[in-house]
């Protein structure tokens, strides 16, 4: 170097990623997504050039970085990084500063859920059964109180592995013993219990029913009743001594629709203080014009839509069901939902659903974790918790959603995953 000239100065600056801001790399794909703003970028690297980018956020997300990086004024001149500089300060994804305006590296802490803890403590204390910290996760319990019925509807054996529906199922003639429900309600009201599902067959037909309601009513949580429509009519005498601040009746409506019943079913329940919900089960179209053209015609207050997929209309389902990447981003995931989307499902997180010959599930279209009055609460949840096929059951572990740069934004895996035989129910690169 000649005398007298002196080496450049390179200016560098901290390049960092904000902490609200979702970033997920997959093979050459890139997602930025703001949980604030609901805004997304999205990236695709074809070529080496523009692998350097990928590249460049795999070293924002080490362990060893947490989202801060070192740019120089050489790296900013290239256009590739400075293209996605600008783009993501542009949308308030991230920020520049100058390394001598800051006394030092940027801290970023990346959150933990609690439950990753609880589960490895769990490990690591193999003989424990978890006690009072694993029943604290319960927050949901179904009880099938007996498999009793005479309609023979067509959906009877398929439908309440969809959704909330009686069934007859197998083990007939078998009932859930009161003393075992009423020992398991009384226990589980301590912990973190919020809501309860009553389910059968017919429900009516239970031998303890009005017992069950004393129970109920002396439970100051949500309690939800389902039953078919069919059987409802006659027997709502049994339902009048119920407590309507905390209960919910759910009035199943499978099709062929018979109105002439439903009317009957409508006028005896809006002269009782019950509170109710028609759920009209539909395959089709033409069942959702049919409910449609009812509801508008009795003027019911109270009523959804239940999607049942009989294996013949896939087509309704891609055109009704399916999610798309509008869909994603329109439903404004906010960071705590992606945090949680990657360590626990939430629609079946906290359910047990208990059959009338006692067996547990966490899932009912997954094996069984015990039997009530065999096995205690705790070794059944220990079970669910460590050996997760329902309740851990994310998107990232699956194909192909494990290589979709949405998976932490998508809605969790539902049981129509299970019907359809898909984990992919959307069109998001359609």
């Amino acid at each position: 170097m000649e005398k007298g000239l002196k080496k450049k100065n390179i200016k560098k600056y901290w390049f960092s990623i904000e902490s609200y801001v979702h970033i997920s790399l997959k093979r050459n794909l890139l997602l930025l997504y703001n949980t604030l703003s609901g805004k997304a970028l999205e990236y695709t690297f074809s070529t080496n050039e523009e692998l350097k980018i990928f590249l460049l956020f795999k070293k924002l997300q080490s362990e060893k970085n947490l989202r801060v990086i070192c740019l120089t004024e050489n790296d900013l001149q290239d256009p590739m990084i400075s293209g996605i500089v600008n783009d993501t300060r542009k949308f308030y994804m991230s920020e520049l500063i100058d390394i001598n305006c800051s006394k030092g590296k940027p801290v970023q802490m990346n959150p933990e859920v609690t439950i990753v803890k609880d589960i490895d403590k769990l490990k690591n204390e193999y003989n424990r059964s978890g006690g009072e910290e694993i029943v604290k996760y319960l927050s949901e319990i179904s009880l099938y109180l007996n498999n009793t019925c005479s309609l023979n509807c067509s959906i009877c054996s398929v439908a309440y592995k969809q959704f909330s529906c009686c069934t007859m199922r197998e083990n007939k003639n078998k009932i859930l013993n009161i003393e075992n429900i009423q020992n398991l309600l009384y226990y589980l009201i301590g912990a973190s219990l919020r809501n309860i599902n009553i389910l059968g067959g017919d429900i009516f037909a239970y031998p303890g029913f009005e017992n069950l309601i004393t129970i109920l009513n002396n439970i100051k949580v949500k309690k939800t009743i389902y039953s078919h429509y069919f059987n409802f009519p006659d027997r709502i005498e049994k339902l009048k001594s119920i407590d309507p601040r905390s209960s919910l009746i759910k009035i199943l409506i499978p099709y062929p629709l018979i109105q002439e019943r439903l009317e009957k079913v409508f006028n005896l329940i809006t002269h009782t203080p019950i509170n109710y919900e028609f759920i009209f089960i539909i395959q089709g179209e033409q069942d959702y014009y049919v409910a449609e053209e009812v509801v508008k015609a009795m003027q019911i207050p109270h009523y959804s839509y239940q999607p049942f997929f009989n294996g013949e209309n896939l087509e309704f389902f891609k055109e009704n069901i399916f999610i798309t990447k509008d869909d994603i981003l329109l439903s404004r995931p906010k960071m705590r939902d992606i945090y949680v989307n990657t360590v626990i499902n939430k629609l079946n997180f906290g359910r047990l659903t208990i059959f009338n010959n006692g067996d547990i599930y966490s899932n009912v279209n997954e094996s069984k974790l015990g039997v009530l009055g065999k096995n205690s609460i705790h070794e059944v949840l220990y079970k669910e918790l460590i050996h997760s096929k329902s309740w851990r059951k994310v998107r990232r572990n699956l194909k192909p959603c494990k290589n979709c740069i949405f998976q932490s934004l998508c809605p969790p895996m539902n049981n129509y995953n299970y019907a359809i035989g898909k984990n992919d129910l959307c069109n998001v690169f359609s």
